[in-house]
């Protein structure tokens, strides 16, 4: 019985006539195409937002997020700015005529409360600190709706302990 173990009753097929382990992961798998990790367009914000403090992105889902000291406030996809939006900046956005970042999902339109940036905004660095800074606020805003008491879980309810019954005298 060679290559069978007694372990495994005898019934394991030689090792020997086997692949290697992993074989199927590695030929199953096709490589992706690598995303750019360049965005000349976040190296262009990272420069003009610094004054307002740690700026970064990173990749993400095909584009970039952009950070401000540790908030999202906005992501790149093709080499487009959207802002974070909520109720407190969403007027300046609709005045402008922007639309919000969507993607297909399941076949349905999904609209993310991330909008385009206008080109005004792009090419003004005043207006562009102006508009992050309240993308930033807007992204605190949503961070602390997440973690208000009001949205909570339910509390579980409490554990209920079996009790013995005394035979009655």
């Amino acid at each position: 019985m060679a290559g069978r173990s007694k372990h495994d009753g005898g019934n394991a097929p030689d090792r020997g006539t086997l692949p290697p382990a992993g074989w199927l992961r590695r030929v199953a798998r096709p490589r992706l195409a690598r995303m750019p990790v360049q965005s000349a367009l976040l190296d262009y914000l990272i420069d003009q937002l610094a004054p307002l403090g740690q700026v970064r992105g990173r990749a993400m889902f095909g584009g970039h997020g952009l950070y401000l000291n540790g908030a999202i406030v906005g992501i790149i996809v093709d080499e487009t700015l959207y802002l974070k939006v909520d109720d407190g900046n969403r007027a300046a956005f609709e005045e402008e005529a922007m639309a919000p970042f969507t993607y297909v999902n399941k076949g349905r339109p999904i609209a993310m409360s991330y909008w385009e940036a206008p080109a005004s905004v792009l090419e003004e660095p005043e207006m562009l600190l102006e508009w992050v800074v309240r993308a930033a606020a807007a992204s605190h805003r949503a961070q602390r709706n997440k973690s208000s008491p009001g949205k909570a879980k339910r509390a579980k309810a409490p554990i209920r302990r079996k009790t013995r019954r005394r035979p009655s005298p």
